[in-house]
């Protein structure tokens, strides 16, 4: 992943993302949604806390 593009790679294979990361007031923002499918997990986002869970591995 590389700051300002839309363009990853897993395993040299590019995917495209919704969003690039991006630096605001010297944090890193990245797509948590992209990382943690492409480690295999389940992603949700929790509405009442405002948070996401990164659960367990896909079967």
């Amino acid at each position: 992943m590389t700051l300002g593009s839309k363009t990853a790679f897993i395993n040299g294979h590019a995917k495209q993302l919704i969003v690039a990361l991006k630096i605001t007031n010297n944090s890193i923002y990245v797509p948590l949604r992209f990382i943690g499918e492409a480690l295999g997990r389940n992603v949700s986002w929790d509405y009442m806390s405002s948070s996401v869970n990164i659960g367990r591995v896909r079967v």
